[in-house]
């Protein structure tokens, strides 16, 4: 008797779970091979930083001194001196950078009232003053 039901529950287990087995099998299956929907699919490439320090090269503080775009004397007086020439009224300038202090002398056109030198004068400051916030800005009108 045990044998006859022993034998009768593996049949129906065979007939019942391998349906069953199958079916979960091919959803697994079909889980993991289903392409993506998703925006970034096939997308996937291989990203590098530029000059990320490997070889001595680096991008990653551009301000500092090892670096092609570090701020130079140079560059500070021909902006400032740039930046001064679009006020009306100036004809040129001489900049001098002693350390952290700006020194501005503005040589205004010529014909300029007192008043006009004076408005000249606190224009240029301010604007100096504005674009070289690092340096101590004295700015002073030619005679």
């Amino acid at each position: 008797m045990f044998r006859f039901m022993h034998q009768r529950l593996r049949s129906n287990l065979r007939i019942g779970l391998l349906p069953g087995l199958l079916v979960i099998a091919s959803l697994l299956l079909l889980a993991g091979c289903g392409g993506g929907s998703g925006k970034y699919d096939n997308k996937m490439r291989v990203q590098h930083y530029g000059h990320d320090g490997y070889m001595g090269l680096t991008n990653t503080n551009p301000s500092l001194p090892n670096s092609p775009h570090s701020l130079t004397l140079k560059n500070d007086t021909d902006f400032i001196d740039q930046k001064l020439r679009t006020i009306r009224g100036v004809d040129h300038t001489r900049i001098v950078v002693e350390g952290s202090k700006m020194v501005v002398t503005v040589y205004p056109v010529a014909g300029l009232s007192a008043i006009e030198r004076t408005g000249v004068k606190n224009q240029a400051e301010a604007m100096v003053r504005y674009n070289m916030p690092r340096y101590s800005v004295n700015v002073n009108i030619a005679p």
